[in-house]
C-alpha cells in the first residue's frame, strides 16, 4: 500500500530512484515530447492529483486551482500524462455516453509509491491508498472501469465488452458510522446495473450477507488479491 510495486524500489527503498523515475516520465515523456514549457503548472497539477487521488474533479476546477485560463489546457495535460500510463482517469458510469463524458472524473495512479511520495499527507489517508491499490489490481483484468454515483456511491464498476460484470466498494474499516452508507452504495449499484453480487474490500474484515436480494461479500483486500 505504501511502497507500491516497482521491484527496484521495493528491494532497496531508494527514494532517489523513485524521484528519478517520476521526473523522467514527467519531463521527458510529457513536457519535452509535447513541447510544454510551464513547469509550475505541471508540478502543481501532479501534486494536486496525488493529494486528491480517488476524488471527483472537473477540468474547469483544476484549471482554476493551477492557474490556467482554459479547461481544455488541463484536459490536454491530463491526456499527455495518461498516455505515459502514470495515471488513469475514471469516468462516472452512465448509460448515456455523452453524460458519461461530461461528468466529473477521478484519477488513480499506476503505483502507490509515487502517489504516496508525491502527495501532501496522503500517507495518513489509508482509505485513499487502499482504493488506489484496488484500482491497480482491477486495471490488470479489466479494460473498462468506472465509478457509480446515483444518490449513493460505489467506487468501481467494471465492464467486459458491453456487459457490466462487477461492482466493488473500498472501505478501510467498516464501522457504525459508515456501514450503512457503504452497504447501500453497493446494493444500489448492483440493483441498478443488474448484478446479483457486490464486493466490499476492507483491510481485514470478512463477512457474507444478503440484503435486498444482493449477495454482499466483505473481504480483506489481501485475500481478494490472492484470488485474482
Amino acid at each position: 500500500m505504501l511502497d507500491g510495486g516497482f521491484p527496484q524500489y521495493i528491494n532497496d527503498k531508494n527514494h532517489h530512484y523513485l524521484k528519478a523515475l517520476y521526473e523522467s516520465i514527467l519531463y521527458k515523456d510529457v513536457m519535452v515530447r509535447h513541447k510544454l514549457t510551464n513547469e509550475r503548472e505541471m508540478q502543481e497539477l501532479m501534486f494536486y492529483l496525488a493529494s486528491n487521488v480517488a476524488k471527483p474533479f472537473s477540468y474547469t476546477k483544476l484549471a482554476q486551482i493551477i492557474g490556467v485560463k482554459h479547461s481544455q489546457t488541463v484536459k490536454n495535460y491530463l491526456s499527455f500524462i495518461e498516455s505515459t500510463y502514470l495515471i488513469q482517469q475514471v469516468s462516472k458510469y452512465d448509460h448515456s455516453l455523452s453524460k458519461q463524458m461530461a461528468n466529473a472524473k477521478k484519477v488513480y495512479f499506476v503505483d502507490n509509491s509515487i502517489c504516496n511520495k508525491l502527495a501532501f499527507n496522503v500517507s495518513e489517508n489509508s482509505g485513499r491508498l487502499l482504493e488506489n491499490l484496488v484500482f491497480v489490481a482491477l486495471r490488470r483484468k479489466h479494460q473498462q472501469i468506472f465509478y457509480y454515483l446515483n444518490k449513493y456511491e460505489c467506487d468501481f464498476v467494471v465492464k467486459d465488452g458491453t456487459k457490466v460484470t462487477g461492482c466493488y466498494q473500498v472501505c478501510y474499516t467498516l464501522n457504525e458510522n459508515n456501514r450503512k452508507r457503504e452497504l447501500q452504495g453497493s446494493i444500489t449499484c448492483a440493483i441498478d446495473l443488474g448484478l446479483k453480487k457486490a464486493i466490499i474490500l476492507t483491510i481485514e474484515q470478512e463477512e457474507k450477507i444478503k440484503l435486498e436480494g444482493i449477495e454482499i461479500h466483505i473481504l480483506p483486500v489481501w485475500k481478494w488479491l490472492l484470488d485474482l
